[in-house]
């Protein structure tokens, strides 16, 4: 699975740079209605109606991604629209069950919600949608009531940076 997402975004890549198209694009993030654009750091402020809420050890992996900040408690389809391909990462509060069903994976990382949050800091397991999505409108849409935080990564074709870069080898090494 691994090698088949790697060899479609070289492909894709080249096809791209093939098409004289190498004027990068920046991300545009329209559309929002009573969301906020801003970008994932240490200290971030983490919901629109939290002021003191506050991401806190954010990965450099993280740092500088898109934040779409909503409520603190989301729930039933959040919509914006992009102008490139983005994957959607979900930070979700582990203190509940995920809900998110196959559409993302478990990254294995965290960012932890600090601020005034009592009790502090929480863990957010960050998770990765395992398709691109855009451009285009975006739906993230929320079942039941979750704290979860949204960040976008766009040139979302390109290969992965290397911290996310997962490789599978089967069979035993040196025969």
């Amino acid at each position: 699975m691994t090698t088949l997402w790697i060899l479609s975004c070289l492909i894709i890549s080249a096809v791209i740079k093939g098409s004289g198209a190498e004027q990068e694009v920046q991300l545009s993030v329209t559309d929002y209605g009573a969301l906020q654009i801003s970008m994932v750091r240490h200290g971030e402020k983490y919901a629109t109606n939290r002021p003191c809420y506050a991401y806190e050890d954010v990965s450099p992996l993280y740092h500088g991604m898109t934040h779409v900040r909503g409520l603190n408690d989301k729930v039933g389809t959040l919509t914006f629209k992009v102008n490139v391909p983005v994957i959607i990462y979900l930070a979700i509060d582990s203190r509940y069950p995920y809900i998110h069903g196959d559409e993302y994976e478990d990254t294995g990382d965290l960012v932890m919600l600090g601020g005034c949050h009592k009790p502090r800091p929480v863990k957010f397991p960050i998770y990765r949608s395992r398709k691109v999505h855009g451009p285009g409108l975006v739906t993230v849409y929320f079942k039941s009531s979750r704290m979860t935080g949204i960040f976008l990564r766009d040139n979302a074709y390109q290969v992965r940076p290397y911290a996310e870069l997962k490789v599978t080898f089967h069979g035993t090494p040196g025969r």
